[in-house]
């Protein structure tokens, strides 16, 4: 058999059962926990009552094209989660340059403002005059 069709990490996840008694559906699930594409070809493609002695006989339980998609699923995955990270790192960066140039505004603003005169119902933005009037 030619498991070079196959995903290494799948070939390696199902390598861990106890292949000295046979393996369930339920098994081969559980040691696929953290790649939830392979666990769904195994709900796909395996019966709740199959049992397997050998990782050959997993992999042939499965069509070729099963593979061939999960393989582009998970290319897909990987670039999202790149381009994700790469994006997330701009936006941080940006992110850091827009609160240094908010903090140089508010810094040069705070010496424009004028106190209001002592006495006055006036803040600086005008509220205490709006409610005073109409309340």
């Amino acid at each position: 058999m030619d498991i070079s069709r196959i995903p290494p990490v799948f070939v390696e996840q199902i390598s861990l059962c106890d292949w000295n008694s046979d393996v369930t559906r339920d098994d081969l699930i559980a040691v696929l926990g953290d790649y939830p594409v392979y666990q769904e070809i195994i709900v796909a493609y395996v019966d709740d009552d199959d049992s397997f002695s050998s990782p050959e006989e997993v992999i042939s339980a499965v069509p070729d094209q099963a593979w061939q998609d999960a393989q582009n699923a998970a290319a897909g995955d990987q670039q999202a989660s790149g381009s994700a990270t790469a994006g997330s790192q701009q936006s941080g960066q940006g992110a850091s340059q827009s609160a240094q140039s908010q903090s140089a505004q508010q810094a040069g603003r705070s010496g424009d403002q004028a106190a209001p005169p002592p006495g006055s119902d006036q803040t600086a933005g005008g509220e205490a005059s709006q409610s005073a009037r109409t309340g």
